[in-house]
């Protein structure tokens, strides 16, 4: 088996990694590729593997490892790596088809050159690609040829880390530069290295960008490292978890004219697509994986992705554009109905309020494509009526970051200050559990000792659950 290596493309140019991971495929003749990406720290663990490589499946929603058969005549798929590990494979075969159509749901560079993809997907059958969209800036023309010429050699022979993270800015500038009008500004939620070092590229391309990073104070690639190792660039630091980033994201959640995208390569080209639309701000919206299991992850990047074929399928006056947007949609419907389910293990009570905030979520984006584009509505949807009901009590912005904090003491400081409001029906059944358990009438509403609501929020969600018969899993 040749070598297989991976800067993880969860985070800027997955587009490109899978790209190039067709390219190697057609050229090789077998399954010996590389996948340029963005977050910079995965090149040592994914190099330790040396027979993996991370893509990212539907619109960089849902990571999937990929590696190589046991003979390397085949092509497997695992949803978690610890499933590798164990020897739990899956054919390929929805998955790169699914890819090919998500490329074309975004105005993507016509191909240089005529190309055909042959995937080996069980032994024995051939699974064919079409001319696919293929999206690469200038410089990976003369890259490629190099990595196909040495995919079958030890690491050494492959260009420097320094030389691949290169390129992987200048395709990120690239892009920029063909498609962004200048928007009033780069937000980056998650604060990351790789989402910083993006918004750095904004900046370069159109100085006037303001540049916001809400970070963890005390990471290990937080502000701090952005700024030492690029002095000239500057970048607003919200910091979590402060008054400052309360303030900041009011004011920018009441604008209606900004976007909210995770930040894939996928993510990045429909942001592009929808500045094309008239969008003018930008929001790197894919804060919170820091905080839960891969499941929630995936709700919360699949609830992004969503509204933006929402976006395109209602405004785009390209009926291919539209009918692909409508199709991905479908795709993506379909894989986060597999995790809402309730057959899933029950979670922590912060686990809960996060996936069903979630919920919501990529729920109103459904309905809200549904209605757009003229679909029939998949109804009714498991635990919506109560995603709805618990909507008010945690708004996604409100405790993201609060992870040292906790949840619950987030939730308890906003109720306390006034800044929660039910509705009736919620009053309602507070004031039933409330009787059951001997407490006063609507405590929520009034002044309470923070220790009384630390113990009675979660038993208050339960019951709301066991009254209204729906699981939260």
């Amino acid at each position: 088996m040749g070598w297989l290596h991976a800067i993880d493309g969860e985070s800027t140019a997955s587009l490109s990694g899978a790209r190039l991971l067709l390219d190697q495929l057609e050229s090789c003749g077998r399954v010996d590729p590389l996948s340029i990406g963005g977050q910079f720290t995965a090149i040592a663990y994914h190099r330790k593997t040396s027979h993996l490589v991370c893509i990212r499946d539907l619109a960089g929603s849902y990571p999937l490892h990929a590696g190589v058969g046991d003979e390397g005549k085949s092509l497997y798929l695992a949803s978690d790596i610890r499933q590798v590990s164990a020897g739990q494979r899956r054919p390929l075969s929805l998955n790169l088809a699914a890819l090919r159509r998500m490329q074309d749901c975004f105005e993507l560079p016509a191909p240089a050159t005529p190309y055909h993809g042959i995937l080996q997907s069980p032994p024995g059958q051939t699974f064919r690609i079409e001319n696919p969209a293929q999206w690469r800036p200038p410089d990976c023309r003369q890259l490629i040829p190099a990595l196909a010429a040495r995919v079958n050699q030890p690491p050494a022979a492959l260009p420097s880390d320094e030389a691949l993270i290169a390129y992987t800015h200048a395709a990120i500038e690239d892009s920029m530069r063909a498609a962004f009008d200048t928007p009033d500004c780069f937000v980056s939620l998650s604060g990351g290295m790789d989402s910083n070092l993006l918004m750095l590229q904004a900046r370069r391309v159109q100085p006037a960008v303001r540049a916001v990073s809400c970070s963890f104070p005390g990471r290990t690639c937080d502000e701090s490292d952005i700024v030492r190792k690029h002095p000239g660039d500057q970048i607003e630091i919200v910091p979590f978890a402060t008054p400052q980033f309360d303030q900041w994201k009011d004011e920018l959640f009441s604008r209606t004219d900004y976007v909210p995208f995770p930040a894939s390569q996928v993510g990045l080209q429909a942001a592009l697509r929808a500045s094309q639309l008239g969008a003018r701000y930008f929001f790197n919206g894919n804060g919170g994986d820091e905080l839960f299991d891969w499941h929630v992850r995936h709700l919360a990047l699949s609830s992004h992705a969503l509204a933006h074929l929402r976006l395109i399928a209602s405004l785009s006056r390209d009926q291919s554009l539209q009918d692909s947007a409508k199709l991905a949609a479908r795709i993506l419907i379909s894989t986060v109905q597999r995790i809402i389910s309730p057959e899933k293990p029950r979670a922590q009570l912060a686990a809960k309020l996060f996936t069903n905030q979630h919920r919501y979520m990529f729920y109103l984006a459904a309905e809200q494509l549904h209605a757009s584009a003229g679909m029939e509505a998949r109804a009714p949807y498991r635990d919506f009526a109560l995603a709805r009901k618990l909507a008010p009590l945690m708004p996604l912005a409100s405790f993201l970051g609060h992870r040292r904090r906790g949840l619950q003491a987030v939730l308890i400081e906003r109720l306390s200050q006034g800044r929660i409001k039910l509705d009736r029906a919620m009053k309602k059944s507070y004031d039933e559990f409330a009787s059951i358990q001997g407490l006063n009438p609507h405590p929520l509403l009034g002044a309470t000792r923070r220790d009384h609501f630390a113990g009675l929020l979660p038993a208050f969600i339960e019951f709301k659950t066991q009254r209204e018969g729906l699981g939260l899993y």
